[in-house]
C-alpha cells in the first residue's frame, strides 16, 4: 500500500514541479488502465518527458517513465503527429513479484482542439524479474489516450 501512495505522490509532484514546461495529463484507457503526465507539448514538434502509472485491473502496478525523443508532424493540414521515445519501467505484481526493465515507445496523437487530444501508444522492451525462475521476460505496454493540457 505504501508503494501505491509513493507512486501517486511522485506523479502529483511531477505535475507541478516544472511550470515552465507545456504540461498535459492523460487518461489511459483499455488494458492496462491508468493515468499519465507529460511535459511534451501536444500537437507540436519537440521532445519531453512522460510518466505513466498503470494498473492491470488490480493484478499489479506499473510505473513507466519515457524520454520523448521527438515528434513528427504527419501532414500539413491534419493535426496528427507521431512521437517516439525510450525509457524504463518498474512494476509490482500483487502476488509479490517485482520487475524492472527498459522499453521503446511509439505513438500517434490527434489534436481535437487546443488543450484536448486523442492518441494511442505502444511500448515494447525487456523486463528483469529478480528472484524469479525466468529472470528475463518481454515487456509490452500501450493504451488509447485522452490527453488534457493543464
Amino acid at each position: 500500500m505504501k508503494l501505491k501512495k509513493l507512486l501517486i505522490g511522485l506523479i502529483a509532484f511531477l505535475m507541478f514541479a516544472s511550470p515552465s514546461f507545456a504540461q498535459s495529463f492523460g487518461v489511459r484507457l483499455g488494458y492496462p488502465f491508468g493515468v499519465q503526465y507529460s511535459t511534451a507539448n501536444v500537437g507540436q514538434q519537440g521532445s519531453g518527458f512522460r510518466v505513466a502509472l498503470e494498473t492491470s485491473f488490480f493484478a499489479g502496478l506499473n510505473l513507466q517513465a519515457d524520454l520523448m525523443l521527438g515528434r513528427i508532424k504527419l501532414g500539413d493540414t491534419a493535426p496528427l503527429g507521431l512521437y517516439y521515445g525510450a525509457g524504463a519501467h518498474v512494476g509490482f505484481i500483487f502476488t509479490g513479484q517485482i520487475f524492472l526493465g527498459l522499453q521503446a515507445t511509439i505513438g500517434l496523437e490527434y489534436l481535437l482542439q487546443p488543450g484536448l487530444s486523442l492518441g494511442a501508444d505502444f511500448s515494447g522492451g525487456v523486463s528483469f524479474l529478480p528472484g524469479a525462475a525466468t529472470a528475463i521476460a518481454p515487456y509490452f505496454g500501450g493504451a488509447f489516450l485522452i490527453i488534457f493540457k493543464i
